[in-house]
């Protein structure tokens, strides 16, 4: 697509509203209508063009397989309007640095982040690694399940490969943090999405659908998924990154 190509996408107003809707979260249709107050057929039809220019994506859930959650490329969209911004005004092309994270490990300036997951084995795993070592002392990270199984042994190999720190994960159950207060609460399971769970105080709350990549077969297969996983969580997980330093220098 062209970068006035994009404008014209994404210069329509329901367009914008169900981009700016999904990249805060993963939603489900229903969702979006209740979001934007139009008619489920006219949102559905608006997700079949976004989808077609390849700035939406869709998964079928895996709480109920009846379910398809939306995802927006949030890099697809960047990369769009900079080139939209260059083709413009090629002098404009460059953008500021975001500025530094200055934050303190205190009670009253560390944002905090929990990784929700279901049995807390995975996903929230992969992700709490990769935003601690990305963030460091600046943003306290944890993660639980809502029936923890333990960590999956191709966890650490995955993160060893990438140079990540593993640390010392361990599955934990969200009743471990009950009555302590985040910032932010990022569910990467459909399943511990739907289980209803209350964390304390008002956290903003953001669903990530991923798909489990503790899947059967060879050593081989199990591999390419986590892989094909921790390069979408890694992903996800720095343009979170990347909204808590926008939040946190707009303060």
């Amino acid at each position: 697509m062209g970068a006035f190509g994009l404008l014209q996408v994404l210069g329509h107003r329901l367009r914008w509203q169900v981009v700016s809707e999904l990249s805060r979260s993963d939603l489900r249709v229903g969702e979006l209508t209740a979001a934007t107050g139009q008619p489920q057929n006219l949102v559905s039809y608006h997700l079949r063009l976004l989808r077609e220019t390849g700035l939406v994506h869709e998964r079928r859930g895996s709480a109920d397989g009846r379910d398809v959650y939306y995802s927006l490329d949030r890099r697809a969209v960047t990369m769009g309007l900079h080139r939209a911004i260059a083709a413009l005004d090629p002098g404009a092309g460059m953008v500021a640095p975001a500025a530094p994270f200055r934050g303190t490990r205190s009670s009253t300036s560390t944002t905090s982040v929990l990784f929700l997951c279901t049995g807390n084995s995975a996903r929230s795993q992969i992700a709490e690694a990769i935003l601690r070592q990305l963030a460091g002392q600046r943003v306290l990270v944890r993660s639980a399940g809502t029936h923890p199984v333990g960590v999956h042994r191709q966890v650490r190999r995955v993160l060893a490969a990438r140079g990540i720190r593993a640390g010392t994960l361990r599955s934990k159950s969200f009743a471990e943090f009950s009555g302590q207060r985040f910032d932010y609460v990022v569910t990467l399971c459909d399943i511990a999405r739907d289980e209803l769970i209350r964390p304390a105080g008002k956290p903003q709350t953001r669903h990530w659908s991923i798909a489990d990549p503790a899947v059967r077969g060879g050593r081989t297969r199990v591999a390419t998924a986590f892989e094909r996983v921790t390069d979408e969580i890694q992903l996800r997980v720095e343009d979170l990154y990347a909204d808590l330093l926008h939040r946190r220098s707009a303060a």
